[in-house]
């Protein structure tokens, strides 16, 4: 058997729902592929993110503010740090 047999065989055994996931990873795979064919390795442009930005509003962070500050979460990372040395 091949890798494309393989391939085949192992979509044939996804169930329905994981269907749709196999589609979008392989189009994005084949689309990664033309993008190779097409731009030399060497004069890629740099590409962005892969994920999804969203902007939010400087409100937003508002209730964020001061979690940091909570007993429960304060602490000195070097010295913590150092400790797990000590301890070796």
């Amino acid at each position: 058997m091949d890798v494309r047999e393989d391939v085949m065989a192992i979509v044939q055994d996804l169930p329905e729902p994981k269907l749709e996931a196999a589609k979008r990873y392989l189009e994005s795979l084949r689309e990664e592929c033309e993008q190779e064919e097409t731009q030399p390795a060497s004069r890629k442009p740099v590409e962005g993110p892969r994920y999804r930005i969203v902007p939010l509003p400087y409100e937003a962070l508002d209730a964020l503010m001061g979690i940091l500050d909570s007993p429960d979460l304060a602490g000195d990372a070097l010295a913590d740090t150092e400790a797990l040395y000590d301890e070796v």
